[in-house]
């Protein structure tokens, strides 16, 4: 995340619009790994929900 964040400081996007972009990949990042999860591991399976400002992770129940 600081080499991206250092990208887009290099390119001159103020910090708001830096921050915003942070979170996208942070959001795609966290889904990969998820996905990777239950791909390894079936009895640990969770998913993301991502609503404005808020982010929660659910675990998907056995039964």
């Amino acid at each position: 995340m600081e080499s991206i964040n250092a990208l887009l400081i290099e390119q001159g996007l103020p910090q708001k619009e830096r921050l915003f972009q942070l979170n996208k990949v942070a959001i795609t990042q966290m889904k990969s790994l998820l996905e990777s999860k239950v791909l390894l591991n079936p009895a640990l399976r969770y998913y993301l929900t991502v609503l404005p400002n808020k982010y929660q992770f659910h675990r998907i129940s056995n039964s």
